[in-house]
C-alpha cells in the first residue's frame, strides 16, 4: 500500500473511533478520555506515516500546520502541525469542545487553566492553573470543554504533533470565544467571527515520488489541479481541473468520499482555499503535490 493510502486509512481509522466514543459514551467521562486520548496515541506513535519532511515549518514563522482529516460538518477534525524552539501560543485560550494532543516527536508543554470567576463582567476573567503538561511520545494529553490552555515548544529539535478538536478550527463556533491577555491578566477579548478570522489550514506536501506510487497502487486517488497545468503529472493522469474564480461551475459534479485520498496540485494558496471547499463536499485528506 503506498504512504498516501496508508496514511488515509490510519486517519479515517481513528476519526471513525472518534466518532464511536462520541455515540457510545455519555459526554466527557473518564472512559471517553481514554478512548480518545488512546486513539491519538496509537496513531502518533506510527511515525512512518509522518516523516518530518513532509510537515515543514512555514517561511518566517516557528511553526506549520495542517489539516489530515474531519467530517464534512467540521466536526472530529485532525491536524498535525510541527514546531521548533520558540513556537508559542502565550495568552490562554479555549476551544468550542474538548481537544486532545498526541506527539509524534519531541516536547509541546501545555498548561491548563481553569476559570475561576463567575463570568458576571464581560471582558473581565480570572484563571488558575489546573496542571503542566508535557505531550511527548507515548504520553497524549486531553483539554476539556471550557478549559484553556497555553503551549510552548522548548525542544531543540523540530517538534511534530497530532491536535484533533471535536470542532475544526475553521467551524464557526470557533467565534466569541475569550482570549486572555497573559495567564495572570483578568483581560480578555473574543474571537472574531469565522469570516473576519479567515482561517485556512496548510496541506502538506508529497513528492513525485510519493504521488506516482499512490497512483500505481491501483487504489482509488483523487486528483484534482486548482488553476493549474502540471505536464510531468498529466503523463500519468488526467487530473479534474477546478478554478477558484468558478467555483461552482468547475466544482459541479464533484462528490467526495472520506475513504479516498486527495492529492491537489497548484500554487500553496489556491490549493489551501480549494481544500477548505472541498472539505465541505465530502473529501477529507488532502495531500499538495508541490
Amino acid at each position: 500500500m503506498s504512504l498516501i493510502h496508508e496514511r488515509n486509512r490510519a486517519i479515517r481509522a481513528l476519526i471513525e473511533e472518534v466518532r464511536a466514543a462520541k455515540a457510545e459514551e455519555a459526554g466527557e467521562t473518564p472512559a471517553f478520555v481514554a478512548r480518545i486520548k488512546n486513539a491519538v496515541n496509537a496513531l502518533s506513535q506510527r511515525s512512518e506515516l509522518f516523516p518530518i519532511d513532509s510537515f515543514p515549518i512555514k517561511l518566517n514563522t516557528h511553526a506549520g500546520l495542517y489539516r489530515l482529516g474531519e467530517d464534512a460538518d467540521r466536526q472530529n477534525a485532525l491536524y498535525i502541525t510541527g514546531g521548533i524552539y520558540g513556537k508559542v501560543q502565550t495568552q490562554p485560550h479555549t476551544h468550542p469542545a474538548w481537544v486532545s494532543m498526541g506527539a509524534v516527536k519531541g516536547l509541546e508543554r501545555n498548561r491548563i487553566y481553569q476559570r475561576i470567576d463567575d463570568a458576571s463582567v464581560e471582558g473581565q476573567g480570572q484563571l488558575e492553573v489546573l496542571e503542566v503538561t508535557d505531550v511527548v511520545p507515548g504520553a497524549p494529553a486531553f483539554i476539556g470543554s471550557g478549559l484553556y490552555h497555553t503551549l510552548e515548544v522548548e525542544d531543540d529539535i523540530q517538534t511534530l504533533h497530532l491536535h484533533l478538536y471535536d470542532a475544526g478550527l475553521d467551524d464557526p463556533a470557533n467565534s466569541g470565544l475569550p482570549v486572555f491577555e497573559a495567564p495572570d491578566s483578568r483581560n480578555y477579548v473574543r474571537t472574531p467571527s469565522a469570516v473576519q478570522r479567515q482561517v485556512v489550514s496548510g496541506v502538506h506536501p508529497s513528492t513525485f515520488g510519493e504521488v506516482s506510487e499512490a497512483l500505481a497502487s491501483g487504489e482509488p486517488l483523487e486528483v484534482i489541479a486548482v488553476d493549474h497545468h502540471n505536464p510531468l503529472l498529466e503523463k500519468l493522469v488526467t487530473p479534474r481541473r477546478v478554478s477558484l474564480d468558478d467555483w461552482e461551475a468547475s466544482s459541479a459534479g464533484l462528490q467526495g468520499s472520506p475513504e479516498v485520498p486527495v492529492v491537489l496540485v497548484g500554487q500553496v494558496k489556491a490549493v489551501e482555499l480549494a481544500a477548505q471547499r472541498l472539505a465541505r463536499l465530502g473529501y477529507s485528506y488532502f495531500t499538495h503535490l508541490r
